[in-house]
């Protein structure tokens, strides 16, 4: 489990070089009234639960894991490949060996980060999460980290500090400050504070909060369909993936728009497809040909 935690550790010190950034553009961006006029609300619904990553000031203990100071085990690179900025951090130390790759869109500012932990053993855990930046205060922020494959939703927030299940985050978060300062340095304000583009209009997170079914019994008989394609979701978590998987973009999304509007986003890691109409209801979430991925996509290619 340890190593787990480490592994989310160096996903966390990638994401927040850039975050605070994108967080002032996200809360900066006007509202769609289109979306608040033409999608119902589901009110009887309870919001999904999120994990919440408690803060600890904790750098001591951090630096006993690595087995010496952190900044002098990190480097950071990067580089920008066809309009998407990569930063690439590894840290190494007698103990532990991570690598880390943030993928930045300069045009639309998503954010997916991957992040491969090898300790002494040689056994190596791997991690991606989708990043969601909501809020910035200064130096901290608060941010919501998908987890691609199994879809939990963690919760950051660097102002709070409490007693924690996941001190490690906590401590990576407190000392992953530094980078923020780099990445704005290296590709300026500008490019990373571009108003979001997410799934055919601009998106913040409130509003992908209010891309939802046509209405309650549309919602009801899709997650009846389809719920066991889900093992261990609950509706409201069945809602709040496909609502996720709306404002994300990546190499691992992949997206078709149909003559009648509707726009399909495939997540090829876990063989997801979202179907949206062109008024980004949502019509289906569910995974093709499951259990079998690679037949999912073929399937998703047919369309």
């Amino acid at each position: 489990m340890k190593k787990i935690y480490f592994s989310f550790i160096a996903t966390i010190l990638i994401f927040a070089c850039i975050a605070p950034a994108y967080a002032r553009a996200a809360t900066e961006e006007e509202q769609y009234n289109h979306l608040e006029e033409s999608i119902p609300a589901i009110t009887d619904i309870q919001e999904e639960e999120v994990t919440t990553v408690d803060i600890e000031s904790a750098e001591e203990e951090t630096n006993e894991f690595v087995g010496e100071d952190i900044e002098d085990s990190l480097e950071i690179q990067s580089e920008v490949v066809d309009d998407t900025a990569v930063i690439e951090t590894e840290i190494e130390s007698e103990d532990v060996h991570i690598d880390s790759t943030l993928e930045l869109d300069l045009e639309s500012s998503a954010m997916t980060v991957e992040t491969e932990l090898e300790i002494e053993d040689g056994q190596k855990v791997s991690k991606s999460f989708d990043v969601s930046v909501t809020e910035v205060n200064g130096e901290d922020f608060t941010a919501k980290l998908t987890d691609t494959e199994t879809g939990e939703i963690y919760e950051v927030n660097t102002e709070e500090v409490s007693a924690s299940w996941y001190p490690l985050v906590v401590i990576a978060i407190h000392v992953a400050r530094y980078g923020i300062t780099y990445a704005i340095k290296k590709y300026g304000k500008s490019a990373v504070t571009k108003a979001t583009s997410k799934y055919g209009k601009k998106a913040t997170a409130n509003t992908l909060k209010k891309v939802q079914f046509a209405s309650k019994s549309t919602f009801d008989r899709h997650w009846r369909d389809h719920k066991n394609e889900f093992p261990g979701y609950t509706q409201s978590k069945y809602l709040t993936r496909a609502q996720a998987i709306a404002g994300t973009t990546g190499k691992h999304i992949l997206t078709k728009k149909r003559a009648n509007g509707d726009i399909l986003k495939y997540n090829k890691d876990t063989n997801e497809l979202l179907i949206l109409d062109k008024n980004d209801v949502i019509r289906t979430l569910f995974k093709p040909k499951h259990p079998n991925k690679s037949k999912g996509y073929e399937y998703f290619k047919r369309q």
